[in-house]
């Protein structure tokens, strides 16, 4: 799935989860995400890492309002 979002526009995931668009600068996009606790939110390359190291129970979410 490929979705086009704009400058602070939000998809959402189910009820609970929302992904926004907080900013875009050359080739790079910051994203805010709001998610309840118990879903972990990684960036691939550390979830690759974690799952390398055993470790999918132990995980820190980052999340921010969107």
């Amino acid at each position: 799935m490929v979705l086009e979002r704009i400058l602070r526009e939000v998809i959402r995931i189910g009820g609970e989860i929302k992904v926004g668009i907080i900013s875009a600068e050359g080739g790079s996009v910051k994203l805010g995400m709001k998610a309840p606790g118990e879903v972990p939110v990684h960036r691939a390359e550390a979830h690759q890492k974690l799952d390398a190291e055993g470790k999918q129970g132990s995980h820190r979410a980052w999340k921010k309002n969107a």
